[in-house]
């Protein structure tokens, strides 16, 4: 368990992203106002946007018919409104245009204490 420890509190980054694209499940990691942090090697496989045309933009450019919808003017996530989403079934847009459904699971991450 203190090994455990030592790795997160390090901050090994390479080990996460060798954790993170063994993950056969496309995952993105959103900030606070939905802006992509990270993404795995299945996210790019789904999407057919490449890890570096993800990071730093916001979540609506995946396009998700379940909350692209929500990002209306004057509407909001209801993943960053209400803390949390149901798992739902949905469709992305792909990079080329074409559509792919997908099972969204959303797993909110705990604050941190201070």
């Amino acid at each position: 368990m203190a090994r455990g420890r030592i790795l997160l509190q390090e901050g090994n980054n390479q080990f996460w992203e060798e954790v993170m694209n063994t993950i056969m499940e496309g995952v993105v990691v959103l900030d606070p106002r939905g802006v992509i942090l990270a993404a795995n090697q299945a996210m790019e496989d789904i999407t057919g946007y490449h890890r570096q045309e993800l990071i730093g933009k916001p979540c609506a450019l995946i396009k998700s018919d379940t909350c692209f919808d929500a990002l209306k003017p004057g509407k909001h996530c209801e993943l960053f409104q209400n803390g949390s989403i149901r798992r739902s079934k949905c469709s992305l847009a792909r990079k080329d245009g074409s559509l792919v459904h997908v099972l969204k699971t959303p797993a909110p991450q705990p604050q941190r204490r201070r």
